[in-house]
């Protein structure tokens, strides 16, 4: 059987066009985005567990005539083409093509490799009645989201981040899998619904395979200098688009931000190209990107370098396990009062805040026993960056068990805190930084300084001469600002952001940035405004005293494939022309949505990409806005209140 690109016919029902395949959700930044993706599914089917899992990025070229299939493939694209012309609105797709289609005609094309090894490989490839299986999950299907109890990756939506790093949307799998030493590859490629010659209908999605979709039984060779030896798993990203750029650094810095445990701990070791990062090089590696790194990243790594007489505490916690929790813990000023979750075997889930909004201090709490891992692990939404309890509704007994731990570790980490500072600590408040000043429109802020476990809530902002006050409700004593038993799969409030609050040219999360031309607050400034939405362009952000709002907020799927959601917002404070934005879930990452129109109880509102403005809520009222986004499958959404 010859191996072919096979593009299955569409037999009736939902159409989608060339940017409807969730890649856009990964355009804001997508090499890190990328970085997180992989490594989180690559340790997360680790096989020797003395051993690191290795992993390679790799850059390589190859003349454009190797792209397996690449006439049939340009025939493909060319017949796509010629059907968008066809239609009155398919700019986007005409524009795709035109700039596409020469790519597969170039003299060379750009390939970046992905490998991991002491991986277990994907099984399944043998058996295309497996659903559940690992090649199945990668290779066949969109979005599935089971995993096992206690996993982190599970080639769910974060799969997509390898098309939108690619030309023209091409990506081949080949792997070797411990499960009956199968070896196979299989390439796939996205497009878009289209009518071909035979005036037959095309779906968006092809497959170079054999037969019908099937995968093909040997090792994948496109880079002469390697051929797989061992088990593991080649990902294979045809027309690499950011080889001109920073590519290398981009990775190096995601690395540390989310796998620095791992990599000092000797579970994780990546090479990108000729450059080492393990546990021998993360020093210099530390040194020579400092300025690039989330600060909290530092701060993580003075705990894991500095010892006892440094001022760092250690503390082993026994929970379901014997020491199954560490936590190291340090209050010095400076630090940015954060305590890094870490899930065995290393990367780091959020920064738990809420424990100080005053004294400086940094933590770390590795949940490393297998037990309260899995336990732990089951709280973790789609994104992993952060737990929510209604993950276990539909066990009460476990939602109790989790609740109770979760609640403790939360007590002990807080009982620390205040053990360490003891009655002599006075230090000036920052009130850039501060918990209970979170200001929209600071370059410093970003979400993770509005995230930590929270699942609906959104902290107020107050004025910067405002004297700060704890931001812990006395019906909080936790300091958890989550809302129990909600049972939404809506987010509100930040979410760990790779972009790091450095001086760059990144601009914030939130609703797009005003004019104003102050640069945000904070200790590292930058040359951008803050991100906090700008209804009144040309008004300096510090007189618009626009803050965000708490509010529980819900996400209802109204009509999936045609992007429509119900988003039920009740405030805890009335909201007066005020902005809402919407971002949308991968793995470990929001992104913002594309709103192509909203109202409210009939009523249209006015949008412009990821933000609704004009809002007028009523304090415990529940407000129904119906919201139609750029984006035709089930994904999570993420909601910010904003106000006056």
């Amino acid at each position: 059987m010859s191996s072919r690109w096979y593009i299955p016919v569409s037999e009736g029902g939902q159409t989608k066009g060339i940017s409807d395949s969730g890649i856009d959700l990964f355009k804001a930044d997508p090499v890190k985005s990328l970085t997180r993706e992989m490594c989180q599914n690559s340790i997360d089917v680790r096989v020797d567990g003395s051993k690191p899992v290795r992993m390679e990025f790799d850059l390589f070229e190859i003349s454009s005539s190797e792209i397996p299939g690449r006439d049939q493939l340009a025939s493909i694209y060319e017949e796509a083409e010629a059907f968008a012309k066809t239609q009155k609105h398919f700019h986007k797709a005409e524009k795709y093509f035109k700039r596409t289609r020469p790519i597969l005609n170039r003299d060379k094309i750009t390939v970046l490799r992905i490998s991991d090894f002491n991986t277990r490989g994907l099984d399944g490839a043998d058996d295309s009645r497996d659903w559940s299986s690992g090649w199945f999950r990668l290779v066949r299907s969109v979005s599935s989201s089971d995993k096992d109890e206690g996993s982190i990756g599970k080639y769910g939506s974060g799969k997509l981040s390898a098309f939108v790093c690619s030309d023209f949307q091409t990506v081949f799998y080949s792997t070797k899998a411990i499960k009956n030493d199968v070896v196979a590859y299989e390439g796939v490629t996205k497009l878009m619904n289209y009518i071909d010659r035979e005036d037959k209908t095309r779906t968006d999605v092809g497959y170079y395979c054999e037969g019908s979709s099937e995968p093909i039984f040997e090792q994948a060779h496109f880079q002469e200098s390697f051929s797989r030896t061992e088990y593991g798993t080649d990902i294979y990203i045809f027309g690499f688009k950011y080889a001109k750029s920073n590519w290398q650094q981009d990775i190096i810095v995601s690395l540390l931000d989310g796998f620095l445990y791992a990599i000092m701990e000797k579970h994780l070791s990546v090479s990108i190209g000729d450059i080492s990062v393990n546990h021998e090089t993360v020093d210099g590696l530390i040194s020579q990107y400092h300025d690039l790194l989330d600060p909290r990243t530092i701060d993580y790594y003075k705990l894991l370098t500095l010892s006892e007489k440094d001022g760092v505490a250690t503390r082993l916690l026994s929970y379901l396990e014997d020491e199954d929790i560490i936590v190291k813990m340090m209050v010095k000023p400076g630090l940015h009062k954060r305590v890094g979750i870490i899930r065995h075997p290393g990367m780091k889930v959020f920064d738990k805040g809420y424990i100080s909004s005053t004294v400086s201090f940094a933590g770390i709490c590795i949940i490393k026993g297998k037990q309260v891992s899995q336990l732990f692990g089951g709280l973790e939404n789609i994104q992993h960056t952060k737990w929510e309890l209604n993950r276990y509704d539909d066990d009460p007994a476990l939602k109790a068990k989790a609740e109770k731990y979760r609640n403790k570790l939360y007590s002990d980490l807080t009982a620390l805190f205040n053990e360490l500072k003891g009655e002599t600590v006075t230090e000036d408040v920052d009130p850039d930084i501060g918990d209970c000043l979170p200001d929209p429109f600071s370059e410093e802020k970003k979400e993770q300084e509005t995230i930590s476990d929270a699942v609906l809530e959104i902290g107020k902002t107050r004025e910067v001469k405002v004297t700060p006050e704890n931001d812990v409700s006395a019906a909080d004593p936790e300091g958890d600002d989550e809302i129990e038993g909600d049972g939404t799969e809506g987010r509100a409030g930040g979410e760990h952001n790779p972009h790091p609050p450095y001086p760059g040219p990144f601009p914030g999360p939130g609703p797009e940035p005003g004019p104003g031309p102050e640069p945000g607050p904070g200790p590292n400034p930058g040359p951008a405004p803050g991100p906090g939405p700008d209804p009144n362009p040309g008004e300096e952000p510090a007189k618009q005293k626009l803050k965000k709002v708490k509010a529980n907020v819900r996400s209802k799927a109204l009509d999936v494939p045609n992007g429509s959601y119900m988003l039920l917002v009740t405030p805890k404070e009335d909201v007066i022309n005020g902005v809402i934005d919407v971002r949308m879930g991968a793995e470990s990452d929001s992104y913002k949505a594309e709103i192509i129109n909203a109202s409210i109880d009939g009523k249209p509102l006015s949008v412009n990409q990821n933000c609704i403005y004009n809002i007028n809520l009523v304090k415990g009222v529940k407000g129904k806005l119906e919201v139609k986004l750029n984006y035709s499958d089930l994904c999570s959404l993420e909601v910010h209140v904003y106000g006056y």
